[in-house]
């Protein structure tokens, strides 16, 4: 890989990927530098630069995804942090990671991990840990040269924001049509409750990219 190429793979585009299965995806970067937003410096982690592609090998679409830091004290600490390994765990499958992401392998039991993680400290090494090691699992597997992939891309359940899903799995490689059998079968598919969600978000404003992250409200972690 060239340089040019690596930096044509980064230029920015400005269409985001949309809602439903995306077909030629390439995840081109994952990086773990803070970010700023009007001088301040967002409270996230983990971010993975996804940039669709058309059949001439054209970017026609880009996303960054990112996972909000949680919270050491809030009630749902340990729902959200099992979201961000599933997540970031399957997308270690689906690039062929040798091993599974598992920062939970020092730990005795699960109450020993959720009291580590309770304090700001034991929190902050937990997720450095979770990304030295995605990192280590994928990080010579993404890039402009990588595979391409399916992406299945959902909104909240307001259908306000764009976002991976938090459950159930959002990649799977890509098959080019010519080698597709006559009995193919996409991995993935969009839900009936997931087309419901988008459409609450179409009256009377379109559903917008996630600007934010994938931190979801309050009342829908509720739900989990």
């Amino acid at each position: 890989m060239t340089f040019l190429r690596e930096l044509l793979a980064n230029r920015p585009v400005k269409v985001t990927i949309p809602f439903g299965i995306n077909e030629r995806v390439r995840i081109v970067s994952i990086d773990n530098e803070p970010r700023k937003r009007n001088g301040e410096i967002q409270k996230k982690n983990t971010y993975i630069k996804m940039v669709k592609f058309d059949e001439n090998n054209n970017k026609v679409s880009s996303t960054e995804f990112s996972w909000f830091n949680p919270e050491h004290d809030n009630s749902y600490l340990f729902e959200n942090v099992a979201t961000q390994l599933t997540q970031l765990g399957h997308i270690a499958e689906v690039l062929g990671a040798e091993e599974e992401l598992d920062p939970t392998i020092g730990y005795e039991t699960e109450e020993e991990m959720i009291e580590e993680i309770s304090s700001k400290k034991g929190l902050k090494a937990f997720l450095s840990l979770t990304w030295e090691l995605f990192n280590e699992a994928v990080g010579d597997k993404v890039g402009p040269d990588s595979p391409l992939l399916d992406l299945k891309v959902v909104t909240d359940y307001k259908g306000k924001r764009l976002e991976l899903p938090k459950t159930g799995d959002f990649l799977s490689l890509h098959v080019p049509k010519e080698n597709r059998e006559d009995d193919y079968t996409p991995e993935l598919n969009i839900t009936s409750k997931e087309i419901i969600a988008r459409q609450k978000g179409t009256e009377p404003d379109m559903a917008k990219p996630d600007a934010e992250g994938n931190k979801p409200p309050e009342e829908e972690l509720s739900s989990l």
